[in-house]
């Protein structure tokens, strides 16, 4: 190792110097102790340096527990990493977690043996109370320069581009600066214990090796959210590592499953009440006691009706091979029940239309906001997504 050290042979002993050379050793953050010794003779001084070389440990990523509250911590799997460093990758994500309202934060780190003789980075957060900022809106931008401007952020996006910034100058000419554009490396999943890798990826529309799509990742997190396999997922759970030098990011997803049993009340008409208990990871075992069902008026009575049925309920990445309940209702009352469902379920995410994050722009010392648009006629889809919900529950099992 090549160090330039003030201490020289051949020059006059300077203490003051020795110590500057034990700090400048220390910095490098490449050894655990460092201890400078002078002994005199009649020959001069000779100073001797002892060193402990610092471990280094061969990273294979970075996992957050309990879920990364939204931090951006990017260090490239395959580097040789010292506990100084990442003592440090600690503080700098606790200065960003106080940056995002959580002044009280306090992130612990460690290495965890992984495969191949690599370890992991875990960082372990605890988050505390999140402070509220009480900060003056920002102005609205022009209609016109917002839709261009989401317009050109779309298409970064599509090409993976993750950083995007827009300005204004004195003139009011608008000017973009962007990121260099990203490649999805790995998708990995954390918290699914009963689910398998396979039908999770099955609702997101993001392929390794390709660009990094980030709004096609919102609309992955959406159908996931849909599927009430987990508990919502919103940013924070979702971490993206991004490797500058090789244009790769690799996706991090904390996942927290639903309870595995779990009952309901709805109504007003029909009135059910259901127990449900997951028996497999894609089928659950249900128990309905209905007041009164209008299932192709099977039962048009209020007397009780209990019905057992094996569910498998409709996730958008699995499409028609989900979204079926097996009861004794008939084979007409099963296939009713299945395309309303399909009709229910698919209606629904084209009413709701897309969603992405607003943006802010620059200008000079302050800011303006173009607020993402609903979509045309938002009112009434959100009348016929209650009428489409509602209406379900006329047509079979909840």
């Amino acid at each position: 190792m090549d160090v330039k050290l003030a201490t020289q042979v051949g020059l006059p002993f300077d203490e003051a110097a020795m110590t500057r050379d034990v700090r400048t050793l220390w910095s490098l953050g490449r050894f655990s102790d460092v201890r400078a010794e002078a002994e005199e003779d009649e020959d001069g001084v000779d100073v001797v340096f002892h060193v402990v070389p610092e471990t280094r440990y061969d990273l294979r990523g970075i996992r957050f527990e309990p879920h990364p509250f939204g931090l951006q911590v990017t260090i490239a799997p395959g580097t040789l990493m010292t506990r100084a460093q990442a003592a440090q990758t600690a503080v700098s994500a606790r200065e960003q977690l106080a940056r995002r309202e959580y002044p009280d934060a306090s992130v612990v780190w460690r290495f965890a043996p992984a495969p191949h003789g690599r370890y992991d980075l875990v960082l372990t957060i605890d988050a505390g109370k999140q402070g509220r900022r009480k900060n003056p809106p920002m102005p609205a931008a022009p209609k016109d320069l917002c839709a261009c401007l989401f317009e050109d952020r779309r298409e970064a996006e599509w090409k993976g581009i993750l950083d995007f910034n827009a300005s204004l100058d004195e003139a009011g000419v608008p000017h973009i600066e962007h990121g260099r554009p990203y490649t999805l490396r790995r998708l990995t999943f954390y918290g699914n214990h009963h689910y398998s890798d396979a039908l999770i990826r099955s609702h997101f529309l993001v392929d390794e090796a390709a660009p990094l799509d980030l709004f096609r990742l919102r609309q992955s997190v959406v159908r996931l959210n849909h599927a009430g396999l987990f508990e919502p997922l919103d940013e924070h759970q979702v971490h993206i590592a991004t490797d500058e030098r090789t244009g790769m990011a690799d996706v991090s997803i904390q996942l927290t499953e639903r309870k595995r049993r779990s009952w309901n009340l709805s109504g007003p008409i029909p009135v059910s009440a259901s127990l449900t208990g997951r028996i497999l990871s894609t089928y659950s075992l249900s128990f309905h006691l209905l007041a009164f069902s209008t299932i192709l008026k099977l039962a048009t009575d209020k007397r009780l009706l209990p019905v057992f049925s094996a569910d498998r309920a409709f996730t958008p990445g699995e499409g028609w091979r989900s979204g079926i309940a097996f009861a004794p209702l008939g084979w007409r009352g099963t296939a009713f029940g299945y395309a309303s469902t399909q009709f229910q379920q698919r209606m629904l995410p084209a009413l709701a239309g897309t969603h992405a994050p607003d943006l802010a722009v620059a200008r000079g010392d302050s800011a303006l906001l173009c607020r993402y648009p609903k979509p045309r006629l938002w009112k009434a889809r959100i009348g016929a997504s209650l009428v489409l919900r509602y209406a379900g529950q006329f047509a079979g099992l909840p």
